[in-house]
């Protein structure tokens, strides 16, 4: 099973617990760093397969990241 697909299967239980440490993260002013990892992929663009400069990299940030990130993105934008 995807954990995008639990996620979503769990999103009430992991609700308050996930909301408690945003919460935290915004009064420390801290991104948690568990949620830095990115997985880089390489991915072909055109040309020789055998050629390392036809790649490019692609950073594949964690699905909670995402989560924290949109919060943050927008409570920043309901500001006033």
């Amino acid at each position: 099973m995807k954990y995008s697909k639990i996620l979503k299967l769990s999103a009430r239980i992991i609700a308050e617990p996930q909301a408690f440490v945003i919460s935290k993260s915004f009064d420390r002013g801290s991104f948690p760093s568990a949620f830095k990892t990115a997985k880089v992929t390489p991915v072909h663009k055109k040309g020789n397969t055998d050629n390392i400069e036809n790649y490019r990299p692609i950073s594949l940030i964690s699905n909670m990241s995402k989560i924290f990130e949109r919060i943050m993105y927008t409570g920043v934008m309901n500001f006033k």
